[in-house]
């Protein structure tokens, strides 16, 4: 699936059951599961096939970039083995964690401390440096302990993608597991799974996808777990955010009591 449709390679009778590598060699399989980001699906793909209907969105996805910041100190400076920040749009980092109280062997190893700073591309200018210098301030903002702690070590790690961009009208061009194209599968956490995009989607849409050819083979089986069922409370809530927005005070009180 080199995007050109040259040679009568994608008129077939199953267009979808054949990968044109990069070295001119075709394999060929009852059914192709692409497990690809939607970015970098669409260039593989001939232009006819990206105008049909669930494939006509491959390029309105964007990814979110983030960076993951990892701290070594001298010491422990907490028990805690995760912990998060209230949202600020001033702030970097979102999630913390101490592996050394993660890892049970691990002894009384120093803490090493990751973070993670999601939608970078705001950062993307910065040098490692000063995202190591204000990831450690936001973490003394909570943790008096670390001052007196010395940083060892640092690295930041910068991932181009972690999700697509939850933007406007991003649930309904989630596309489903089968593509137009017979014989093409898609998997991936921005299918449509029911979940949001995350690791359990991801999962949940490569189970999704074997079910199909399973189904296809004649031997059907289940092998998506069903979802669970929200709450009483959880119901409530999103029920009152569609009628209108929270005001503030709640939406404050919301933040506390979580």
């Amino acid at each position: 699936m080199d995007g050109h449709d040259r040679s009568g390679d994608f008129r077939h009778r199953r267009a979808g059951d054949r990968v044109r590598l990069a070295d001119g060699r075709i394999l060929r399989a009852r059914h192709v599961v692409s497990t690809l980001p939607p970015g970098d699906l669409a260039p593989l793909l001939p232009e006819s096939w990206q105008a049909r209907a669930g494939l006509d969105s491959l390029r309105w996805f964007s990814p979110v970039p983030y960076v993951s910041v990892y701290l070594w100190f001298d010491r422990r400076i907490t028990a805690r083995q995760f912990w998060a920040r209230s949202y600020h749009p001033d702030d970097l980092n979102c999630d913390f964690y101490d592996y050394s109280n993660i890892y049970p062997d691990w002894g009384a190893r120093p803490s090493l401390v990751g973070s993670n700073i999601i939608d970078a591309a705001r950062v993307a200018h910065w040098s490692d440096a000063a995202i190591v210098e204000r990831t450690r301030e936001e973490l003394l903002e909570n943790l008096p302990a670390a001052r007196a702690a010395t940083l060892r070590h640092a690295t930041v790690h910068r991932i181009p993608l972690a999700v697509q961009a939850p933007r406007p009208g991003f649930e309904a061009r989630r596309p489903p597991a089968r593509s137009p194209v017979e014989g093409l599968l898609l998997a991936g956490d921005w299918t449509r799974t029911g979940l949001p995009s995350s690791m359990e989607s991801a999962a949940a849409s490569g189970w999704r996808a074997a079910e199909l050819v399973w189904a296809d083979a004649g031997r059907p089986q289940t092998l998506v777990q069903p979802l669970p069922s929200r709450g009483r409370l959880a119901r409530v809530l999103m029920a009152a955010s569609r009628v209108a927005p929270w005001p503030p005070r709640l939406r404050r009180a919301t933040e506390r009591v979580a």
